[in-house]
């Protein structure tokens, strides 16, 4: 073991540090914080439902291209399936 060497093993670490956590991270209690609402105070859900067809208007309008990407796929293969089907209940005739 060489001179003045110590079987035990000596951890160092820093102080206030906490076994079992890792660096950068200290342990504290949680406190909880709970707000709520009472139940008399029914003007505060008014503000959800004011002005409703406005609001969903405004926001079909400013999303007219995101959702012609969705709905004209959609569509064109419904169409195709239906143009299909039919097309196969005539082929028998020719």
């Amino acid at each position: 073991w060489g001179e003045g060497a110590t079987r035990c093993r000596a951890v160092s670490r820093p102080v206030g540090q906490i076994r079992g956590a890792r660096m950068g991270r200290v342990a504290f209690r949680l406190r909880e914080v709970v707000y709520t609402i009472s139940p008399n105070e029914t003007s505060v859900l008014s503000g959800l439902f004011k002005d409703w067809a406005y609001t969903m208007g405004k926001k079909v309008r400013n999303n007219v291209g995101d959702i012609s990407f969705c709905v004209v796929p959609l569509v064109a293969t419904v169409w195709y399936c239906q143009d299909f089907k039919e097309k196969e209940k005539l082929a028998h005739r020719y």
